[in-house]
């Protein structure tokens, strides 16, 4: 009952303060201009990051759960980070100044954590270099926080890849006795719900930098903060295989652009959701699918702990063939098989069917 109450108090305020955004007379830095890499086709608010950053925020102020270090810890750090995307929403910073400042923030992150990281573990994998396991957590986190804003590129897209990796996190911290994560993750849920009210198409706002710095740096440091104290290990098998779609297509993006001799860090239209926009798919499709294989990927971390490391990775490699790989190839083959003709005619014989 409990978590029900935050739950709806959590939707009610991130409604009522998206609202209060999207009615106000928002300067034009906060907007986002539409450009040629862009789909979106007027001005759109930046304001989702501050509408479940501060939503989530008075819910937990309301019910003090600022008492305890770690939910005091995921908020202050990840304020640091909703600022930095913040300023760069304003000022459109430079990728260098940005990264700087994420690298700066996760080592303090890292210094000021409780964490037991004598051991850092993925399956039946075991590091004891306690060095080399900072260096890791530190480029884990680096990784999911750009790479969570990478796909931000869609409607709807990355709340509802956030909710799937929350919920995630909530029944995996559910089969314990500690309430402070599942109570956190209900209250981030439900104002990721009110702000996905806004951003339905034709979208009243958007995520913006904030918000997806806010919510990778929590994808990222919620499994650190929550970690089991009793133990002096840390497993990175659940988050990394919840998040795999994130971090896979990330990779396969970044590599191919240091292969065409491009910035990393340099947007493009080469990310999942534009190769299956490319497809002909419709936003709502690209979404669907993008979430089938992030549920599936959830699915098999919990199934993790009964597989070898061999069926694990063989798992995750059918996975990125089908949700990864296979988008980015079939323009190619429809293109040289003359696919798209055929596709045509079958359309076609749909709408005379359906007028029939």
């Amino acid at each position: 009952m409990n978590l029900f109450i935050f739950g709806v108090l959590s939707f009610i305020t991130s409604l009522m303060i998206g609202r209060l955004l999207y009615k106000s007379n928002l300067p034009k830095a906060i907007l986002d201009i539409p450009n040629k890499r862009k789909i979106h086709k007027s001005p759109t608010p930046l304001t989702g990051g501050i509408t479940i950053l501060f939503s989530s925020l008075l819910i937990m102020l309301l019910f003090n759960l600022f008492q305890d270090t770690r939910s005091s810890s995921l908020i202050i750090f990840g304020m640091f980070f909703f600022f930095i995307g913040l300023f760069d929403d304003l000022f459109d910073w430079d990728f260098k100044k940005k990264l700087i400042l994420q690298i700066l923030g996760i080592f303090f992150f890292l210094s000021a954590v409780d964490l037991n990281s004598e051991y850092l573990t993925f399956s039946t994998i075991a590091l004891e270099s306690k060095l080399i396991n900072y260096l890791i957590l530190g480029l884990w986190m680096l990784l999911i926080i750009n790479a969570f804003n990478f796909f931000d590129g869609v409607n709807f897209l990355a709340g509802c890849l956030s909710i799937v990796i929350f919920v995630s996190y909530a029944i995996f911290y559910n089969m314990g006795n500690d309430l402070l994560p599942i109570t956190v993750m209900v209250i981030l849920i439900f104002a990721i719900f009110g702000f996905l009210i806004y951003n339905r198409s034709p979208a009243k706002m958007f995520l913006g930098d904030s918000g997806s710095m806010f919510l990778g740096f929590t994808i990222a440091s919620f499994p650190i903060i929550f970690s089991h104290s009793s133990t002096n290990s840390f497993d990175l098998t659940f988050p990394i295989i919840v998040s795999f779609i994130l971090i896979s297509d990330t990779l396969f993006v970044v590599v191919n652009r240091i292969k065409n001799r491009n910035n990393p860090f340099y947007p493009d239209k080469t990310h999942l959701h534009h190769q299956l926009l490319n497809l002909h798919f419709r936003n709502r499709y690209v979404v669907l699918i993008i979430i089938i294989g992030s549920i599936l990927h959830s699915f098999l971390a919990f199934k993790s702990s009964g597989l070898t490391l061999i069926w694990l990775v063989l798992c995750l490699i059918v996975l990125n063939i089908v949700f990864i790989f296979l988008p980015r190839f079939l323009p190619a083959l429809f293109a040289k098989y003359s696919l798209w003709r055929f596709k045509d005619i079958y359309d076609k014989m749909i709408n005379l069917l359906q007028k029939k």
